[in-house]
C-alpha cells in the first residue's frame, strides 16, 4: 500500500486521476446521462414547437438570433451544441466536487467497510482531494454563471447539497430521510441542468417531468437501500441512523422490492395515459426493477458484503439501461425532425 507520506511526491496528474477514482467514474457517467436526458428533452421540446420551420414555432419562444435566421432547426441545434457540453462538462466538475468531498468526510466508514477507493486505503490524502474539490466547485460555478442563470442556480444547489449531505453541522447522510432525499435533490437538479442547457426560458413538457421524478425517487427510494445494505457496519460503527442499521436487512429488502414496483406501475400509468415516448424506458424499468425485487428478497445477495454489492450493481444497470432507451426514444425522433 502507498503510505501517506510518499503522497506528496506524485505528480499532479497522478492525484487528480486518484481523485478521479475516488469520485466513482460510473457514478459521474450516470450523473452525465442524467444531464443527457434532460437536454435531450429540451431538444424535443425545442423542436417540436419553438424552431422555424416547425409547426407553432415562434421566435419569442426561443429568445434567440439563432433561431431567426433561415437555417431553421439544423442551426439552432447546431447553435446549441456548444451549450450542452459546456453544461455537461460544468455539471460533472459539480458532482465531481461533491463526491470528493463525500470521501473525505467518509473516511472512517470506508475504512471500516474495507473500501479499496483512494482515500480509504491511503492512496490520495484527504487535503489533497478537499484541494481538487474546492477548484472542480470554482470552476463549475464560474462556468455555470458564463452559461445561463438557471444552469448556475442548479450547480450552486448541488453543490450546497453535497456540502450539506457530507459536512457538518447538517450531515445529512447520517440520516435515512437526508440520504435518500440527498439522493432524490441530486438526480432531478441533474434533468433540470440538462434541460436548462438547451431550452432555458421554457416550461418542460409532461414526460420529461414525470420521467425525471421517478427516476429521481428511483434512486432515493430503491438505490439509498441498496448502498447501505453493504455498508451497514460502517454507517453502524460511524454512527449514522440509516434503514439498515435502525431497522435492519429483512424490513430493507422488503421496502426496496415495494418501492421498485410502485415506480415501475408509475411509469407504466403515464406512458399509457399521458407520455407514450415514455413506453420503452417502462419496459426497461420493469425489467430491472424485477431483477432488483429478486435480487432483495433471495439468497442470491445474502451473506458477505460482495454478495451484498450485487444489489446495487443491479440497481445501477437498471438506470443505466434505462436512461439510454430514453435517450433513444427522446432523441432519434428529434434527429429525424432536424
Amino acid at each position: 500500500m502507498v503510505t501517506q507520506e510518499a503522497l506528496p511526491h506524485r505528480v499532479p496528474a497522478r492525484t487528480l486521476l486518484k481523485c478521479l477514482v475516488e469520485a466513482r467514474p460510473s457514478v459521474l457517467a450516470m450523473y452525465l446521462l442524467r444531464f443527457a436526458t434532460g437536454a435531450a428533452f429540451g431538444v424535443s421540446s425545442m423542436i417540436g414547437g419553438s424552431v422555424p420551420g416547425v409547426a407553432g414555432a415562434t421566435p419569442e419562444r426561443t429568445g434567440s438570433s439563432v433561431a431567426r435566421g433561415p437555417g431553421g432547426t439544423a442551426e439552432w441545434l447546431g447553435w446549441s451544441a456548444p451549450q450542452v457540453l459546456g453544461g455537461a462538462a460544468v455539471w460533472v466538475l459539480a458532482i465531481l466536487s461533491a463526491y470528493l468531498l463525500n470521501g473525505v468526510s467518509d473516511v472512517q466508514e470506508d475504512r471500516a467497510n474495507d473500501s479499496r477507493r483512494p482515500i480509504a486505503a491511503g492512496e490520495l490524502r484527504p487535503e489533497s482531494a478537499a484541494a481538487v474539490a474546492k477548484a472542480a466547485a470554482a470552476l463549475s460555478l464560474v462556468g455555470a454563471v458564463l452559461l445561463g442563470p438557471t444552469l448556475a442556480l442548479a450547480v450552486a444547489a448541488v453543490l450546497v447539497l453535497g456540502y450539506a449531505y457530507s459536512m457538518p453541522p447538517l450531515s445529512l447522510k447520517r440520516h435515512a430521510v437526508g440520504a435518500a432525499g440527498t439522493g432524490v435533490g441530486a438526480a432531478l437538479l441533474s434533468y433540470v441542468a440538462g434541460y436548462a442547457s438547451v431550452a432555458q426560458g421554457t416550461a418542460p413538457g409532461t414526460g420529461a417531468l414525470v420521467f425525471s421524478v421517478v427516476m429521481s425517487l428511483w434512486v432515493g427510494l430503491v438505490g439509498t437501500l441498496a448502498k447501505d445494505l453493504p455498508d451497514a457496519l460502517g454507517d453502524a460503527a460511524a454512527g449514522r441512523r440509516t434503514v439498515a442499521v435502525l431497522y435492519g436487512e429483512p424490513l430493507l429488502r422488503r421496502m426496496m422490492a415495494l418501492a421498485a414496483g410502485a415506480l415501475c406501475g408509475g411509469l407504466w400509468l403515464a406512458a399509457a395515459a399521458v407520455a407514450p415516448e415514455l413506453g420503452l424506458a417502462a419496459w426497461v424499468l420493469t425489467l430491472g426493477a424485477s431483477v432488483v425485487a429478486a435480487l432483495a428478497l433471495t439468497h442470491v445477495t445474502r451473506g458477505c458484503r460482495p454478495r451484498k454489492r450485487r444489489l446495487y450493481r443491479a440497481f445501477m444497470a437498471s438506470q443505466y439501461v434505462t436512461h439510454l432507451c430514453q435517450l433513444v426514444s427522446v432523441g432519434v425522433p428529434s434527429m429525424v425532425s432536424s
